[in-house]
């Protein structure tokens, strides 16, 4: 009633700004009742500011300088994006910038001799504060070699410090016989260093048998402080870290091995896999927390075909996944971790010991899962059985119906956390058709002659997870694609996504998206002012047409949006060689629908015209 009642107080600070935050406190009582009637904002603040950004690029293809018949630099791109703000500035529904802001972002690339060069340069300064940064990259050689080097460099200045980044990396290459890498990359951050070494090894001189590994190690440590040196001072002394850094506190390590074989015999092939990771993380006293990976498929892929095509295949196999985490003693290194590793796979023996398939639904694989798995903190096992078949697909209207892709897959999924331990099997099926140039101008069936080509795709995907009997999720994918192409490249899509979700909240979505997409060519170009003739006479207009309509819904949901549409054109004056002209406009309706039953409506306009010149 505008008066204040005996013992309540209101203050105001003086030092207020923007409200974020409302807060009424009852105190020096017991009980009591809390009336809020309304709430008035006033001497609402507010902010007026600009800004102005530039994108500009070079790019000189081809031979620039050359001696005795040696190409020394070519192909040079020179790109520059500055940006500038004043306080107050803010972007669409963003806060407004508290002080000035500038950005600039140089960079240089070319080739020289046989060394391919990229170079960066930035500045950044919000007030008084200069960040600067810069970096390069150097490939070498940039021609047909079996030898390649690689290495890039950047560094960071910041008013608390400095970071670094690096990266090396050598790769062999023998045609039709083998690819081999190494690498090795280190990033600072604060005083957080993180380093990484890899190898990679692909080998094909066996065919039809190829086998490829990947191995990777990375660690974390901090307490690093990156070398006060300039520029290339820094360059050259992160050379050390190509081996690990020792001098700080070690936070994590981490370390992967993965092994593929392929037999790719027809009609019948064998594809082999593992997959093996290691984590420890948390060291903390005298203990670390350790996770541990092991991934196991083996493939009988089946394939049919002719001159070395192939027009039908199938895929049966079985996969086996298996992920542990326990409370290891001691700091330990990578040696210990990979003792450690081999005694806790080892341990969970189901991964190497259980009947494929019938695992899938033995009552005895969950208590011999429980009793393993005893001493763990957590565990995750799943083996799944999967099936899939492709064939080839062209211009029948049998495409139209049957699929082109199915795939079937079993799994269980054995979980404990904690003391808590579950069982359920998921069952998964997708199934897709496809069909191309049936009934357009140049189809197979010519029943449309208003355009040429067409394409259509069909998609299904179902999935149910159970325990037992008991369903506990079901999720249904259904997609459309339809893709016509008429005269000069113009274009119509028709996309529609329906999902529905049964779980213990009902949720569903129906997406439904048109585009068109169209051309006109005027005879005589397209004439604009302060352009010469010449420039427009290859011109011509590009239009595009957008309607997306998306419709949902959610069970028990306290709100959710049962509607949105939205449409959008959009105009373009292409000039070929030259740039464009593109101005657009767009309008969204959306319905948001609370769960006591009130619905609240949008309604959002945006235009804007873009420009790009090429010279």
């Amino acid at each position: 009633n505008g008066s204040e009642l005996s013992g309540a107080i209101v203050t105001v600070d003086s030092g207020y700004g923007s409200l974020s935050l409302f807060k009424v406190a009852l105190t020096d009582s017991v009980s009591g009742t809390l009336y809020l009637d309304e709430l008035h904002l006033t001497e609402p603040k507010g902010a007026f500011g600009a800004a102005v950004s530039l994108d500009a690029e070079l790019h000189l293809p081809g031979e620039l300088v050359t001696i005795w018949e040696h190409t020394l630099i070519a192909d040079l791109t020179l790109k520059e994006k500055v940006f500038f703000n004043t306080a107050g500035f803010s972007t669409l529904y963003g806060r407004p910038a508290t002080s000035n802001q500038f950005s600039s972002l140089t960079e240089l690339a070319f080739a020289l001799s046989i060394t391919d060069l990229e170079m960066d340069v930035g500045i950044q300064t919000v007030d008084e504060s200069v960040t600067l940064s810069g970096g390069h990259r150097i490939g070498v050689p940039n021609v047909s070699f079996p030898l390649h080097f690689f290495d890039a460099f950047s560094l960071r200045e910041r008013d608390y410090g400095r970071s670094i980044y690096r990266e090396n990396r050598l790769q062999l290459t023998l045609e039709e016989a083998l690819t081999w890498q190494l690498q090795s990359d280190a990033s600072s951050t604060d005083d957080l260093l993180t380093q990484s070494w890899g190898t990679d090894l692909d080998l094909s001189v066996l065919r039809p048998f190829f086998f490829s590994t990947r191995a990777h190690l990375q660690r974390g440590e901090s307490g690093f402080v990156p070398p006060e040196a300039g520029y290339f001072g820094a360059w050259f002394s992160s050379y050390s870290l190509l081996f690990p850094w020792r001098k700080g506190e070690e936070l994590e390590r981490k370390g992967d091995l993965g092994l593929y074989f392929d037999l790719e015999t027809r009609p019948v092939g064998t594809g082999l896999s593992g997959a093996m990771g290691f984590q420890s993380f948390d060291l903390i006293g005298s203990s670390r927390k350790q996770k541990n990976s092991l991934e196991l498929e083996l493939s009988f892929p089946i394939t049919l075909g002719t001159g070395g095509s192939t027009n039908f295949s199938l895929v049966p196999g079985y996969r086996r996944t298996l992920r542990i985490l326990r409370q290891e003693s001691g700091l330990g290194n990578y040696g210990s971790d990979l003792e450690t590793y081999f005694y806790r796979i080892g341990s969970q023996d189901y991964i190497f010991t259980r009947y494929p398939f019938a695992e899938l639904y033995n009552p005895e694989a969950e208590i011999y899962f429980q009793e393993k798995s005893i001493s763990l903190e957590e565990a995750f096992y799943t083996p799944e059985a999967f099936i899939s078949m492709s064939r080839s697909f062209s211009s029948r209207i049998s495409d139209l119906f049957l699929p082109s892709y199915i795939e079937l897959s079993l799994d269980k999924e054995f979980k404990k956390e904690g003391d808590l331990t579950d069982f359920f099997n998921n069952y998964r099926f997708t199934a897709q058709a496809n069909a191309l140039n049936l009934f357009g101008a140049f189809g197979a069936y010519p029943l449309f002659p208003f355009y040429r080509t067409d394409e259509f795709s069909t998609a299904l995907t179902l999935s149910v997870s159970a325990d037992r009997a008991v369903v506990r999720k079901s999720d249904i994918l259904l997609e459309h694609y339809i893709s016509l192409e008429g005269e000069r490249g113009n274009t119509f899509t028709l996309e529609n996504r329906l999902h529905l979700l049964y779980d213990d909240n009902e949720k569903w979505t129906d997406r439904v998206s048109l585009l068109y997409l169209w051309y006109s060519y005027p005879e005589q170009g397209i004439s604009l002012p302060f352009f010469s003739r010449e420039i427009g006479k290859s011109g011509f207009w590009a239009h595009l047409e957008s309607f997306e309509l998306e419709m949902s819904g959610e069970k028990d949901r306290l709100s959710t949006h049962p509607l949105n549409l939205m449409l959008r054109h959009e105009t373009s004056i292409i000039l070929p060689e030259h740039g464009f002209i593109k101005a657009e406009i767009s309008l969204g309706l959306d319905q948001e629908s609370l769960l006591s039953g009130e619905n609240f409506w949008r309604l959002g306009f945006r235009g804007g015209i873009i420009a790009k010149i090429e010279f």
